[in-house]
């Protein structure tokens, strides 16, 4: 007897570039998945302790972070991530442990409070979460997916106009990978990209 089984898997991306210094206001910019078209913000026009905090922790945050051991799946994620950007004629992002900590205790937090979203119930935007863990950043961004299979989900995101667009974006230098067994989906993953 045949058995047919469905493996549940979905995706979403999300893409923010902080403009300081500029005179007109918040200034909207596009989100990374068209069809969401989720609002993105200025974050700190207006706001000179977050202008001085993110420029701050820019010229603080050592380049990789410092020494997160990354998981077989997590390593994968970056090993895919890199070749596509290799193919793209573009240099390969470097892991930023403060950031893959940050992805992790987002996917862990996805699977714990039973959502798929890039807006946190209980950290917030995934911006915010850069900001309140010390994360500089001028331009960030963030995939996530739920897939069983840890290629299927890099093929997923690569087939996705948005996801594609974080991947080979030439301005992210950085990237954390969080990868957790568990959740309707078999593994919940989180790509979080920044350039600080």
């Amino acid at each position: 007897m045949k058995q047919n089984h469905v493996i549940m898997s979905t995706i979403l991306a999300i893409s923010l570039t902080i403009f300081t210094g500029c005179t007109s206001g918040p200034q909207k910019v596009q989100g990374a998945l068209p069809s969401l078209q989720p609002p993105m913000y200025n974050l700190s026009h207006g706001n000179p302790n977050l202008e001085k905090r993110n420029q701050q922790t820019a010229r603080t945050q050592s380049y990789n972070g410092g020494t997160t051991v990354a998981t077989v799946d997590e390593n994968q994620v970056v090993e895919l991530t890199n070749i596509e950007r290799q193919k793209a004629g573009l240099p390969p992002l470097q892991i930023n442990s403060s950031l893959m900590n940050m992805a992790r205790t987002k996917a862990l937090d996805m699977i714990n409070q039973n959502y798929f979203d890039h807006t946190s119930p209980t950290y917030g935007s995934p911006f915010d979460m850069m900001i309140n863990w010390g994360i500089g950043f001028t331009t960030g961004g963030e995939n996530i997916a739920g897939n069983p299979i840890v290629p299927d989900a890099m093929t997923m995101w690569m087939n996705s106009p948005g996801h594609r667009a974080n991947i080979l974006n030439s301005q992210y230098s950085q990237i954390g990978v969080g990868v957790v067994n568990g959740g309707p989906y078999g593994k919940m993953l989180v790509q979080e990209f920044i350039h600080p």
